[in-house]
């Protein structure tokens, strides 16, 4: 992982808690692929809608910039939660967890980008 504060112990817990409402795919937790970045844009594919966990790092990434291009051409709503160290593991998955719970409510479907959001081509 490229940041300190997004953990796989992290995102376990983050798991953890999202799967006593919803199915989820966590890449780094879930991907045993051969393929590994042909397995996340399958998964990609299929979802409703992604959770952007925005580190430093997520904006610098071009695997993260390709996979938020590819869920917005597919119309996938992005949840952005900012992330930093200031933040403990708890308010994180706080976070999280309420952000999928509204996305679930909102009837609506329409793409949510935050303006902090990183660009993308």
């Amino acid at each position: 992982m490229r940041d300190d504060y997004i953990t796989s112990g992290l995102l376990s817990t983050i798991e953890k808690n999202i799967h006593k409402y919803w199915s989820c795919y966590i890449d780094i937790l879930h991907n045993d692929s051969e393929n590994k970045q042909e397995r996340v844009e399958a998964e990609l594919q299929k979802s409703k809608f992604i959770v952007l966990l925005d580190s430093e790092s997520t904006s610098k990434s071009n695997w993260v910039q390709r996979e938020l291009k590819l869920a917005v051409d597919n119309k996938i709503k992005i949840i952005n939660i900012s992330v930093d160290k200031m933040k403990t593991e708890s308010e994180i998955n706080h976070l999280v967890l309420k952000a999928i719970s509204q996305a679930k409510s909102d009837s609506r479907g329409c793409l949510s980008l935050s303006p902090s959001m990183p660009q993308i081509p």
